[in-house]
C-alpha cells in the first residue's frame, strides 16, 4: 500500500505496478511478459540449459549426431544406449526432430572421429622436434576380466604446454604381467613411431 494504492512489485526490475479491484492483476502479468530484466526459461548462452533467453536457435541433425557420439566417448557409454527406451524418449522430449540413430551409425561416427584425431596426431608427430617420452598403462576390466594395454607419448609443445596423446591401446590376455608390456614399447621403440605404426 502506498498513498491508498495497491501497488505489486515487479520481481525482476522493483518497478511498482497499480493493483486495484480495477486494474487487477493484468497490469503486473503483461509487465512482467515485457519485463527487460525478465530472465527466460529457454536457454542458457553457456549452453547448459538456464535462465537466458534463446535469440537465434536453428536444429541441425548432424550437430546432433556429432555430440551424440562424442558425449558416449567422453563418458564411456555403452553403443547400444541409442536402442534404450528411456534414452529415446528423454532425446525426444529434448528435441522431437532428432532422428535416433542405430547402434552401427554411431560406431561409424566414433570411428570417424578417431580417424580424424589419428591423422591430426600423425602429423603432429612427424612435426615434432622435441623428445618425447613413452608411458605404458596396463589394467583388467571389471566385467570381462580382459586386460588392456595403453601406450600413450608425452612432450612440452611450443608453448611449454604438457601434451599426452595415445599412441596404442591394445588387448593382453588377462593376469598380464610385466613381460607382454616390455615386449610391446619394444616393439614400438624398434620400429620407430610413424603414422602407419600406431
Amino acid at each position: 500500500m502506498f498513498n491508498g494504492f495497491r501497488y505489486g512489485i515487479c520481481r525482476y526490475c522493483n518497478t511498482r505496478i497499480k493493483s486495484s479491484i480495477t486494474y487487477g492483476t493484468s497490469a503486473i502479468r503483461e509487465h512482467t511478459c515485457r519485463c527487460p530484466n525478465k530472465p527466460s526459461n529457454f536457454e542458457n548462452k553457456s549452453g547448459l540449459g538456464g535462465d537466458e533467453t534463446i535469440q537465434h536457435h536453428y536444429f541441425d541433425q548432424d550437430v546432433s549426431r556429432r555430440e551424440l557420439a562424442h558425449t558416449i566417448i567422453l563418458y564411456e557409454y555403452p553403443l547400444s544406449i541409442v536402442d534404450h527406451v528411456g534414452f529415446r524418449k528423454f532425446v525426444a522430449s529434448l528435441q522431437p526432430l532428432f532422428k535416433m540413430v542405430s547402434r552401427n551409425i554411431i560406431k561409424s561416427d566414433i570411428l570417424k572421429i578417431f580417424d580424424n584425431l589419428k591423422s591430426k596426431t600423425s602429423t603432429l608427430l612427424e612435426k615434432l622436434i622435441c623428445r618425447i617420452a613413452i608411458t605404458t598403462a596396463m589394467w583388467t576390466s571389471d566385467n570381462n576380466k580382459k586386460g588392456f594395454m595403453a601406450i600413450t607419448k608425452y612432450f612440452i609443445d611450443d608453448s611449454w604446454k604438457l601434451q599426452s596423446h595415445m599412441l596404442r591401446f591394445v588387448y593382453v590376455p588377462a593376469l598380464h604381467d610385466k613381460i607382454p608390456c616390455v615386449v610391446c614399447c619394444l616393439i614400438v621403440c624398434q620400429n620407430g613411431i610413424s603414422k602407419e605404426e600406431y
